[in-house]
């Protein structure tokens, strides 16, 4: 990949990051000084600076052709700068993709003067996406207090909120593994003081299915504090986000 010299012309990451902005009101095109940047180089700021949105969204806003995003996303991919997801929504088919930069990008934007935005928390970047993205934009959206891997002893919880009644709830968010240390973890979640609810969110059925019938099995003080659901049941769409973050 060459480096263009409108890059130069970057006084400050911060400055950019204001232009460009972080949240779903960002303009559908670049600054001046990125007119001569192409199709690759623009899909991968825009990534660097709104981390885990769409590919379709991230096309709209680099504002190149869907045909010309693909074969930049391509073309990252193989050159090892980036990783596809595909993440369950509500819309049409349930599913989208997002990009994950990997380090040989990061390095190429550090050149770039661009430091790309980090989410909260530990684990794989999928993981962080869930918690960040949808159980975070959820909670915003119900005006819910919340704090992303929080401590409670003797466990770190992925996601807790505070509901209306201000009592404190858990998130787990179960992507992978075997259904038995699922259901384990839901467990030991239950029983923290102070925890009224406990949710596994998943994102593969197969697996929540699995959790779902050994849940069957547990006494029924367990039973009435665990819950089950798919991660798109805590999907935002982009116009909801306009209106929490606005």
């Amino acid at each position: 990949m060459r480096y263009l010299s409108e890059a130069q012309r970057l006084k400050s990451n911060s400055e950019f990051s204001k232009r460009f902005s972080i949240v779903y009101d960002v303009p559908l095109s670049f600054p001046n000084e990125f007119n001569n940047f192409d199709g690759l180089q623009k899909l991968l700021v825009v990534n660097a600076l709104q981390t885990g949105i769409t590919l379709t969204k991230s096309y709209e806003i680099a504002g190149i052709h869907p045909e010309q995003g693909i074969r930049a996303k391509n073309k990252l991919v193989a050159d090892g700068m980036a990783r596809e997801h595909s993440i369950v929504t509500k819309g049409s088919g349930g599913h989208c993709t997002i990009l994950e930069l990997l380090p040989p990008a990061i390095e190429i934007l550090k050149k770039m003067n661009i430091s790309p935005v980090e989410m909260n928390g530990r684990g794989s970047f999928l993981h962080r996406f869930y918690t960040n993205k949808y159980l975070a934009e959820w909670a915003k959206s119900k005006e819910y207090k919340y704090w992303i891997e929080r401590w409670l002893e003797p466990k770190c919880i992925d996601f807790v909120y505070e509901d209306e009644y201000q009592r404190l709830n858990a998130i787990e968010v179960s992507l992978s593994g075997d259904a038995l240390m699922i259901l384990e973890s839901g467990k030991k979640c239950a029983s923290l003081k102070g925890i009224h609810e406990v949710t596994l969110a998943f994102n593969k059925r197969d697996l929540m299915k699995l959790v779902k019938e050994l849940l069957k099995k547990e006494l029924m003080s367990v039973q009435e504090k665990i819950f089950l659901k798919y991660l798109n049941e805590y999907w935002i769409d982009d116009e909801r986000k306009k209106e929490t973050t606005g």
